[in-house]
């Protein structure tokens, strides 16, 4: 079983090195739009689950990478790993979706940017349990989803952060951008 594993995972190393070095690029990044937004998170309380989801979302595809990167010495390795991974992935994602507080934050306006912030990585984490438990018995299938839950990792976390960096200038949704304290269609106000 380990000589399968490790030969599946031969194959994606670059694959998991360059995944890992840009969530950890990212990641970087929205810890300075964190710090250039937290002055505002009083005025503005829905950034606060979208500045711990970035940060979140753009944590386990490092994580995920660097465990896929662990040569299987044992053979838990890097499964078991992976395993305690999704089911932490799964809490934390599940929290904004499970607790009253959070929900209420943004249930008011719900908005199909909503649901791939807070529903996909959620849904990723609970597949990535059964890939993880998949991993251990055959490993060719299993690592290429692996790749693409790693992929829609870095596009969630990296939408999130960008509406992190854009809010409270901008409204961002969706289906568009416009500048705050914009009317429909009426362009910029003069207050």
């Amino acid at each position: 079983m380990n000589a399968a594993l490790t030969a599946a995972l031969a194959g994606w190393s670059e694959f998991f090195v360059a995944a890992a070095g840009a969530g950890a690029v990212l990641l970087g990044l929205v810890f300075i739009g964190l710090s250039i937004h937290l002055e505002g998170r009083k005025e503005q309380p829905e950034l606060v689950p979208l500045a711990i989801g970035s940060a979140v979302t753009l944590f386990y595809p490092v994580i995920i990478s660097l465990l896929m990167l662990m040569p299987p010495a044992q053979p838990w390795l890097p499964t078991g790993g992976l395993l305690v991974v999704a089911l932490f992935a799964a809490l934390s994602a599940g929290a904004p979706i499970l607790d009253s507080q959070l929900r209420a934050l943004w249930i008011g306006q719900r908005k199909i940017s909503d649901a791939m912030r807070y529903g996909f990585p959620f849904a990723a984490a609970l597949a990535l349990v059964g890939v993880a438990v998949w991993l251990a018995t055959e490993p060719a299938v299993p690592v290429y989803i692996v790749g693409v839950i790693i992929v829609l990792y870095l596009i969630v976390g990296t939408q999130n952060a960008w509406n992190l960096l854009l809010a409270g200038r901008f409204d961002v949704s969706a289906w568009g951008v416009k500048r705050s304290g914009q009317d429909e269609g009426h362009g910029e106000t003069d207050d």
